[in-house]
């Protein structure tokens, strides 16, 4: 969430403990991060990183390979400063930067003890979450996309996968966008699967 204002109230009437991932450097990121730390909520840095395609770095603040850990550092401590509350990150794209080990490590080495790394798994061959959990990070890997097709029927399928997983394995994490269609999705889920699971 971030680039656009209403995203919020619609998610959060939804009555879940969701986790929300906020873009820094963006008009609404730091009032979003300021309403849902004073609500208690779980909020996430969702950090820009280099996609395998740059045309796709529309977005301010990409952690690009070239650039460096100084400049990574300049951007990491900004998102910080402007997103207070978050308890970790994930990744935004980074399908080029995340498949990088060595720059995956220097990136880590980089953020405080304790935080917690989310791998968007945006693509195959992401380090991110294996780098994390060496370095001892509390790690999470995106299991289901839930909106990259933007239909409720796709969305409902979406559900329907995490939701299997999660009774094969103990736990799904999913990952999804402020879409109006996203919201009615999660309401007709909750709806019918909420006595049952927790999210």
């Amino acid at each position: 969430l971030g680039l656009h204002p209403n995203q919020l109230e619609p998610l959060w009437s939804l009555s879940q403990p969701l986790t929300w991932a906020l873009l820094p450097h963006v008009v609404q990121g730091g009032a979003y991060a300021r309403w849902l730390e004073e609500r208690l909520a779980t909020t996430l840095i969702h950090l820009p990183m280099e996609p395998g395609d740059p045309i796709h770095m529309t977005l301010p603040g990409f952690l690009r390979l070239e650039d460096g850990p100084q400049v990574w550092e300049a951007h990491l401590r900004a998102a910080e400063a402007e997103l207070p509350g978050t308890v970790g990150f994930n990744n935004h794209m980074g399908s080029r930067f995340t498949a990088d080990a060595e720059a995956v490590r220097e990136l880590l080495a980089l953020v405080g003890p304790g935080r917690i790394v989310l791998d968007s798994r945006t693509g195959s061959d992401s380090a991110l979450a294996a780098e994390a959990a060496t370095a001892g990070f509390p790690v999470l890997e995106r299991a289901v996309f839930l909106d990259h097709t933007r239909t409720q029927e796709f969305i409902d399928g979406q559900l329907a996968e995490a939701l299997a997983l999660a009774q094969e394995t103990g736990q799904a994490v999913v990952i999804g966008h402020p879409y109006p269609e996203t919201r009615e999705a999660l309401a007709r889920f909750i709806a019918a699967q909420g006595d049952t699971i927790h999210l």
